[in-house]
């Protein structure tokens, strides 16, 4: 091989090996980039969500703690009225209505943040929740924990309650289901969350696609937001007229000791 001939193969060679580096580098770039974009969005979703929580946990405390007290004292104030025998019966209406909203403000402070959710834990706060809404719009409601001692952080517990209510509310209000399963359990060091009605069903694909003033894309978008934020899984199976079925596998940590 004459000496042009090695230069030209040198050449060739040292060509490949630099154009081999240029992609290699251009890879693994886009590989940390891609990284660096899913760890952003996930701090994204978590800052969102960690903000609604604490807006919901704020208007909550207000409302029983600072209006609640408020509306006691209006009533009491008008129970100490002295008032012709005539204007009784307006009286005890006003105490009426004053009780209902009382009664709505306590509604709304739950739904807010579940004191049980608080006090007791997730457990407790889901058989709470499932029996004021079994049998709404027809849906029995069938709930089983074979671990009630889930002894999980609060983190965990508020987003697997909400993701919980979001599947009891949606089922009730758009599945034309009469039976909702829930079953939650601990199983090889994660969270599974398994849920399925006998409804309508639907194309998951197509409801998550929605645009964002949709409910049932939204409700969707909560669902996975919520288990990306937990770093698990969600699967799920849906067809027409069989109902729906979803999986969460979520990563358990331990409870934090306050």
């Amino acid at each position: 091989m004459d000496p042009k001939e090695k230069e030209l193969y040198l050449a060739i060679i040292i060509a490949i090996v630099l154009f081999s580096i240029i992609i290699i580098y251009f890879i693994v770039s886009l590989i940390l980039y891609q990284r660096r974009f899913i760890a952003l969005q996930k701090e994204r979703i978590n800052a969102e969500i960690n903000t609604l929580e604490n807006e919901r946990k704020r208007v909550a405390s207000e409302l029983h703690d600072g209006i609640g007290p408020l509306i006691s004292s209006v009533k009491l104030y008008i129970n100490s009225l002295d008032v012709p025998k005539d204007d009784d019966e307006i009286v005890q209406k006003a105490g009426l209505y004053i009780d209902d909203i009382m009664q709505n403000i306590r509604q709304i402070s739950n739904n807010l943040m579940p004191n049980t959710l608080v006090r007791k834990g997730l457990h407790a706060a889901i058989v709470e929740f499932v029996a004021k809404s079994d049998n709404q719009n027809n849906v029995k409601i069938n709930y089983s924990c074979e671990t009630p001692d889930l002894s999980i952080d609060k983190e965990t517990e508020i987003n697997v309650f909400r993701i919980i209510q979001e599947i009891i509310n949606n089922t009730i209000k758009h599945s034309g289901a009469t039976q909702l399963m829930i079953k939650l359990s601990k199983e090889n060091k994660q969270l599974l969350l398994q849920t399925r009605d006998n409804g309508k069903g639907f194309d998951f694909e197509a409801m998550k696609n929605k645009d964002v003033t949709s409910t049932g894309g939204l409700g969707l978008k909560n669902l996975e937001s919520r288990v990306e934020v937990l770093g698990g899984h969600l699967f799920h199976k849906s067809e027409v007229n069989k109902g729906v079925a979803f999986i969460f596998e979520i990563p358990i940590n331990q409870k934090e000791n306050n």
